[in-house]
């Protein structure tokens, strides 16, 4: 992902057992599975997949359909199959 230069750290959530919120930095996944991203690096992913994402950038191909992340699923609609 794009966001190696940002020095950004992201709050993603609260541990109740330490009481301290939970940061990590920008472009690393959240413990809930999501990619946390700065307003910034949220602009540069959007433009570069205008397709959206299911929890991190590039999970999904140009025509909307869930391939998974580096290792994930690889479920491909039948327009990529076709290389349309």
């Amino acid at each position: 992902m794009d966001t190696k230069k940002c020095l950004y750290k992201m709050e993603v959530g609260y541990n109740e057992r330490t009481n301290r919120l939970i940061y990590v930095p920008c472009g690393m996944t959240g413990p809930d599975g999501t990619t946390a991203l700065c307003d910034s690096c949220l602009a540069k992913m959007k433009k570069r997949f205008p397709q959206g994402w299911s929890k991190t950038p590039g999970d999904r191909c140009k025509h909307g359909v869930y391939v998974g992340s580096a290792g994930g699923p690889d479920f491909m609609c039948g327009y990529c199959e076709n290389g349309e």
